[in-house]
This record gives C-alpha cells, sequence and structure tokens, in this order.
C-alpha cells in the first residue's frame, strides 16, 4: 500500500505530495503550470538552501500563480487550499478515490517527480510531468529503454517489421514503450511480450479509462505476465479525448534512448514523437519503406533529414555503447522472423466486419447497425452515427469511413470528428480499422 504522506521526500520541502496532487486535481491547472510552480519552487530551494520551508510557502501567492501564466479562477482555488485547507466536494473525492486506487492493489503506484523510482531520463526533459500513475511492474522503468511508433493504418509489411525489431530488442533486455494503440504500437508490445522482455504502454488518458478500449486484452497480458506496466500522466478518471494524446507523445520519448518509427504518413502522430525525441536529445531512427507508398512519406522525409536509416536491430543498438550487450548479439531471433499468425494487432477486425463490406473481414454478417440511445450522445455523435448509417444501408455502401470522409459527411472540424470517434469507439458503437473505422453492427449471420 503507497500512502500519499509517506511517500514524499524533501526535494521540495515546503509542499507535501499530497499538496501537489490536490493542486494537480484542480481544473485549468494543467501539467505545464504544473511544472512553472515546481520549477519556481525548486529553484528557489537551491538558490537559498536555507529558507525555511514556512518562508517559502509564503512565497507562493495569488501574485506568484498569475505571474506564471495560471488563470484567475484557477490561481485564487489553488491560494484558497494552500492557506486555510479548502478543497471543494470534486477534489475531496478525487483525493479519496486515488487513494482507494493506490490500496486497491500492490500493482498500482503514484511517482512523483522528486521520488526514486521516478524515471531519471524522463525527469530531464522539459515539463516533465509532476506525477505518473503506474499501473504494472515498475521494474520496467529502472531498464535502458528504446521507443518504437507508428501509423494505426499500417501495412502487413509495417507489422511484421515493428513485431520483429520489438522481439530482437526484448531479447536484449531492452524495454519497449509504445502508446498502445493499434497498428505498430501492438505489433510492437506483442514482439517484446513474445520475446519475455519488458513493454511499458503510455496512456493519453486516465489508467481507469484505458484506450483503445479493443486492446484491453493486450493491456491485461502485460500486466498479468508482470512484463511492464501501464502509464498515464493524468488523472485517473480522465476520460479519453483527443487534445491530450499529443502531449503523452513527450513521455514516450523522455522515457526512451531512442525513438524507432516504422511506417507513418506526414499527418501521424508518430511524428510529434520523432519531433519530441529530437527536442530531448534522443536519437530518432526512421524504417524505409517504398517510395510510392504514402505510409512512408514520413519514414523516407525522417530519413532525408538525418534520421538514421535502419534494417535490423544491429543499426539501432550499434548507436549505444552504453547499453553494453553486443556480445548478446549472437543468440539473437532470426532476421527472417514473421510475426505470428495468431497474433491480431487489429482486435474485433473477424468480428466486426463482412466479406461484402471490407476486404479486412472474415465473418458474414447482415449489415444491421448496432443500435444506441440517442437521450445518452452527443449532437456531434449523433451526426456522425446518422451519416455512416445513411452510406451503409445503400446497396453498394462499404463499411469502412476515412477520418476525413466523415468531416466531409458531417461539415464538423477534424479534431471534433476525433473526439467523437474516440467516444464511439469506447461506447462500442463503431471499430478501428487499418483503413479508418467500421460501425459496429448486430450479429445476425445471413
Amino acid at each position: 500500500m503507497e500512502n500519499l504522506e509517506e511517500q514524499s521526500l524533501p526535494t521540495i520541502s515546503c509542499l507535501s505530495k499530497q499538496d501537489w496532487l490536490t493542486l494537480s486535481f484542480i481544473k485549468g491547472v494543467g501539467p505545464a503550470r504544473l511544472d512553472r510552480l515546481f520549477t519556481y519552487i525548486h529553484s528557489l530551494e537551491t538558490s537559498q538552501p536555507k529558507i525555511e520551508a514556512s518562508k517559502l510557502k509564503e512565497t507562493i501567492n495569488l501574485e506568484l500563480l498569475l505571474r506564471l501564466k495560471w488563470p484567475l479562477a484557477t490561481a485564487q482555488e489553488a491560494i484558497s487550499y494552500l492557506q486555510d485547507g479548502r478543497v471543494c466536494d470534486r477534489l475531496s473525492e478525487q483525493l479519496s478515490s486515488t487513494q482507494t486506487w493506490l490500496d486497491v492493489s500492490p500493482q498500482h503506484h503514484l511517482l512523483m517527480r522528486t521520488e526514486r523510482q521516478y524515471p531519471d531520463e524522463l525527469r530531464q526533459i522539459d515539463v516533465a510531468p509532476i506525477f505518473l500513475y503506474v499501473t504494472g511492474n515498475l521494474k520496467a522503468l529502472e531498464t535502458k529503454k528504446l521507443a518504437m511508433v507508428g501509423a494505426r493504418k499500417a501495412s502487413q509489411y509495417g507489422l511484421e517489421t515493428a513485431y520483429k525489431l520489438a522481439q530482437q530488442i526484448g531479447s536484449l533486455g531492452i524495454g519497449l514503450v509504445s502508446g498502445g494503440a493499434i497498428g505498430i504500437d501492438s505489433a510492437a508490445h506483442q514482439g517484446a511480450l513474445a520475446a519475455a522482455g519488458s513493454t511499458i504502454v503510455v496512456m493519453g488518458s486516465g489508467l481507469l479509462h484505458p484506450y483503445p478500449k479493443s486492446n484491453q486484452a493486450l493491456f491485461n497480458r502485460i500486466l498479468e505476465t508482470n512484463s511492464g506496466c501501464l502509464m498515464s500522466e493524468y488523472p485517473l478518471h480522465t476520460k479519453v479525448q483527443a487534445r491530450l494524446f499529443p502531449a503523452r507523445n513527450r513521455i514516450i520519448s523522455g522515457l526512451s534512448l531512442g525513438v524507432i518509427v516504422v511506417e507513418a504518413g506526414f499527418k501521424s502522430g508518430s511524428l510529434i514523437s520523432a519531433n519530441y525525441a529530437l527536442q530531448h536529445n534522443r536519437d530518432v531512427f526512421a524504417v524505409p519503406g517504398r517510395i510510392t507508398d504514402k505510409s512512408s512519406d514520413a519514414c523516407l522525409d525522417l530519413i532525408k533529414q538525418g534520421a538514421k536509416l535502419i534494417t535490423q536491430v544491429e543499426d539501432v543498438i550499434n548507436e549505444f555503447s552504453q547499453l553494453e550487450i553486443m556480445s548478446k548479439l549472437s543468440p539473437l531471433i532470426p532476421h527472417d522472423l514473421k510475426m505470428k499468425k495468431k497474433i491480431n494487432v487489429y482486435p474485433r477486425l473477424q468480428e466486426a466486419q463482412n466479406n461484402d463490406v471490407s476486404r479486412e473481414t472474415q465473418v458474414e454478417i447482415q449489415k444491421i447497425p448496432m443500435l444506441y440511445d440517442p437521450n445518452n450522445m452527443s449532437e456531434s455523435a449523433i451526426m456522425v452515427l446518422n451519416r455512416i448509417d445513411e452510406m451503409l444501408l445503400e446497396p453498394d455502401g462499404k463499411n469502412e469511413f476515412e477520418l476525413n470522409q466523415l468531416v466531409s459527411m458531417t461539415g464538423l472540424a477534424i479534431d471534433e470528428v476525433m473526439q467523437t470517434c474516440m467516444q464511439l469507439e469506447l461506447e462500442e458503437l463503431i471499430d478501428p480499422l487499418m483503413t479508418g473505422y467500421a460501425r459496429r453492427l448486430e450479429n445476425k449471420s445471413k
């Protein structure tokens, strides 16, 4: 069992771990604002090591928080707590539920940036998370790690390459970090597991709302085999929001010695990870693809800009003398390894589609859309579902919808469509595909 008070270290002496946690729950306090306050206090303590904690705490006032770009209402609520200990019911409930979560399982951890178990590599980056919520084996944080990212809509070549590289990386005792998404992320995590290696999933939502739901079996396997952990900087009850995912890519990069990009188009979120890697002074590696494939555009462009072209795991390992594992290269898994056919990096794919709808389908079922209660849906969700159902029920309707197609069909902004699709996926009304999304159908055979 972890206790919020007992786990605090004296690096930031004027505020306890519970103080920081309470501040993190205040509406309007994100990672950047919390980091500014943390940096201010740490700098003051470093420059004035003899300053008393009580005197230092007195410097945290409304004027300071406003200077640190905190919104007025957010700053006022923070000062009310710091001066009088007052918290609203919502904050009290979040603190209580977090402590309950910590008490439920020895696999549940809340790591603060000042604590020993917090990863050293991550602590060094700009705007390092103040807190990491972790489920699983903390030893996965201690190993040297490489990140692997890539497209959700990956080709078989991309999936097999990611799986093979990750399996070879895992066999060398190097940890594998990725984002847990379908496609390249899933292939990478599964490759590491196949080698009995460790793997870390960095979530873009709270740990009580894992995304995507279709990868729950993969997440469970990581925990059940004690092969790694699931991690998030966001409070436990944070729901899936498209705007939160780009920021988590800095954690993927920050945890790792380098980032390997396997298949990515110019609009891929993988480029965000690559850009963070450059900011963090990490190496970037790219797997080449065919020049005629859109899914290779970003990788080929990264290579043009100086990323190292890789075709085998040695190309990566040779860049890191500190790994001291060159002697282990001889027993590497063969380079011609193929991904096991039973492994499915697109869960539900065979169940959700039918032959006359998508080339990816194996089960033939009637095109009857899954029913939903419009009273519990947002207007944008209803609009997206209505447009999909209208197209689906046309005589030649295909159950496969690109994101850009949904934008055109609904007239909504792309970020709103992305957020809506995430919510519909969580409600199990649509399924992610290599090429976009598909409507979840009633399972009625013809």
